[in-house]
């Protein structure tokens, strides 16, 4: 979830590069990557039946199932992209693989509900080191602008499908296998990866990314002296405790002790961190402060809150009536689900010619009209027999114009961006979507559980939708006022003078002409 310009910084001085082949294995990697993080997630939604009938889990704490792992995988994103940043990307990714598929063999022998969760948690954690890392790979294997956007695209479009894809395997198993295929998957898959990535991965890959003059940072490997232990705790740990808070709602309530507690706690934290950040070195922060002072950072990572939250509210929304109301089967509500899928082997690709040819600002405001017109139409489809004529069309429309918009954001992110940072903002942005994703889906179900007479009225699932139609219009306000400029991906770049690195060029319009930092930036280049 991220994009071009400082991956054109080239890999240290006597290392050796990828080859096509090898680029094509090892971006083939990163996909497959982000496909099983998706999985995780939505083969659960399967799964959680099965599971709580044969371990006896009652249903307040089967929903741990799916919230240990969101919860871990959101809170730790940050801190992995920091290590990406700071040792390479290439073990971190591999790292997580094999979290992943440990822990997986471990849950699936699993026959007790207290160690299955805290397994499902350290999963998570082992999904938050590949997500950033593998964005981190991207941005050094695709130097070229147009490449780097087509296969950030790509990523982008496989986390839209490999959510909904994830539904249909983990019903395969449970029903054809068992539950704890689910997780035997994953262990065979992920470690199949982490041997592709370890075996092919270039060794430049396992180093820190050429730091431009921007940065201020040395040149060489950069150790453990330069990780923000409390930093990363104190934001690890609002997160945490933000989220718990969030996903304990539809349990408990908004006024519950166990919400208001932690909640209250968690921003307490986060106010903390954000003067840790100002008061440590700049080259050791989680978050260095000046990364908000990168061209559209801001407003991107604002807009990032919106795409996955949308398809996860609307997946909860429709989910719950066809299963509370019209008596669906899991199979047949996955089947209703399928328009979410089969629209994004038609939108990825149209993504890519978009961005190509027109300004990412313009892909995404039409990528906002689209998903707000597609989202008009769903809160109509309040009975079966609608379904074809509302909902069909509204979710091709809608999440056509989500995947634009989330595709488009990733690439616009990193277009003056330097790659020594990439794993850092690729966490900021993934993060902000689970946030986003976790926040969302907690205010949708309150609002579809006191919306409305009864639990089965849909005035309360109309409600939701409207709401999540009146947040994207006013995020798209947002765009239109305050989103600098961004060219199409193949409308060229202004040459670098000569002897002078392109990332040095680029770095002194990334940060707005930021006087202090080009006079670091002069200083740095005398020595």
């Amino acid at each position: 979830m991220s994009s071009p310009s400082p991956a054109r910084s080239p890999p240290p001085s006597g290392s050796p590069t990828a080859t096509p082949f090898i680029r094509g294995l090892l971006l083939t990697a990163c996909f497959l990557a982000q496909a099983i993080d998706s999985y995780n997630g939505a083969a659960f939604f399967i799964a959680i039946p099965p599971i709580s009938f044969q371990l006896g889990i009652d249903s307040d704490t089967s929903v741990w199932l799916i919230s240990a792992y969101q919860l871990t995988f959101a809170s730790f994103l940050l801190g992995s992209g920091r290590l990406a940043d700071l040792f390479g990307p290439k073990y971190v990714f591999i790292g997580g693989l094999l979290v992943m598929s440990f822990t997986s063999l471990g849950a699936g022998f699993t026959r007790s509900e207290v160690p299955l969760i805290l397994l499902r948690a350290i999963q998570g954690i082992g999904a938050a080191m590949n997500l950033p890392s593998a964005i981190a790979l991207i941005i050094r294997l695709c130097p070229d602008q147009p490449g780097q956007a087509r296969a950030l695209a790509i990523f982008s479009t496989i986390s839209g499908i490999g959510g909904i894809v994830g539904l249909f395997i983990g019903a395969a198993f449970v029903v054809d296998a068992s539950w704890p295929w689910v997780l035997y998957f994953t262990t065979i898959y992920t470690f199949a990866v982490a041997a592709l990535v370890f075996v092919c991965a270039p060794s430049h890959l396992a180093q820190p990314a050429p730091t431009g003059s921007l940065d201020g940072a040395p040149r060489t490997v950069v150790g453990l002296k330069r990780v923000d232990i409390i930093g990363i705790f104190l934001l690890t740990s609002a997160l945490i405790l933000f989220i718990f808070a969030v996903t304990s709602e539809s349990a408990t309530g908004w006024g519950s002790a166990r919400v208001i507690a932690p909640l209250v706690i968690s921003i307490v934290l986060a106010a903390v961190f954000a003067l840790w950040e100002h008061w440590v070195d700049e080259l050791n922060a989680v978050v260095p402060p000046s990364m908000w002072r990168y061209k559209n950072f801001s407003v991107l990572v604002g807009l990032a809150l919106l795409p996955i939250m949308w398809w996860a509210a609307v997946q909860f929304l429709f989910s719950w009536v066809w299963q509370q109301d019209y008596g669906y089967s899991s199979i047949k509500t996955a089947l209703h689900i399928l328009p979410l899928l089969l629209v994004c082997f038609v939108a990825g690709p149209a993504t890519d010619i978009l961005q190509k040819r027109v300004p990412l600002k313009k892909v995404i405001l039409l990528g906002q009209s689209l998903l707000i017109t597609g989202n008009i139409l769903l809160p109509f489809g309040s009975a079966p027999n609608k379904f074809w004529r509302f909902v069909v069309p509204g979710m091709i429309i809608a999440s056509s114009g989500n995947l634009f918009i989330l595709a488009t954001a990733n690439v616009a992110l990193f277009h003056d961006f330097p790659a020594s940072k990439a794993g850092t903002a690729a966490a900021v942005f993934s993060c902000a979507n689970q946030l986003g994703s976790a926040t969302g889906s907690a205010i949708v179900a309150t609002i579809q559980a006191n919306v409305g007479s009864s639990a089965t009225d849909f005035s309360g699932t109309a409600a939701s939708l409207w709401f999540l139609l009146a947040i994207n219009a006013v995020a798209a306000v947002a765009v239109f006022i305050s989103m600098d400029y961004v060219p199409a991906t193949e409308a060229g770049t202004k040459p670098a003078a000569k002897g002078q690195h392109p990332t040095e060029e680029m770095s002194k319009s990334a940060i707005n002409e930021d006087p202090e930092k080009i006079m670091v930036d002069s200083e740095d280049r005398s020595v």
